[in-house]
């Protein structure tokens, strides 16, 4: 990660929004990735764009056969912390280790939404 977009994701999350790091985190912290480490699946995330209401992510597994080993795109609301996947944001990702997460991460914040299951 390059300074300037490190510093502007210390900026952001100063001002009341989820780090870049932090919405790594989370996705770090889906059922789907968890269950490709446990396959063994070496699963990676990377950042394809980070904004000032969202983080995009795309999910690939390193250790397999697929030429492109991808496993999803993941979106992060900043303010939210709420994790979706899919382009189109069309299915909410949601478990009892993430809704724990995004507690933490947004009591740091000061903020309380966090969406119930």
């Amino acid at each position: 990660m390059n300074f300037s977009l490190l510093l502007f994701s210390l900026l952001l999350a100063a001002d009341g929004r989820l780090s870049v790091k932090d919405a790594k985190l989370l996705v770090e912290n889906t059922p789907e990735f968890l269950k490709a480490a446990r396959e063994k699946r070496c699963p990676e995330v990377e950042v394809l764009w980070s904004g000032e209401e969202d983080v995009a992510f795309q999910m690939r597994s390193r250790c397999t056969d697929s030429p492109s080993g991808l496993i999803g795109n993941y979106f992060v609301d900043r303010k939210t912390a709420e994790v979706w996947i899919g382009v189109d944001r069309d299915h909410l990702v949601q478990s009892k280790r993430l809704r724990e997460l995004q507690r933490v991460l947004l009591k740091r914040l000061g903020s309380g939404h966090v969406r119930k299951k």
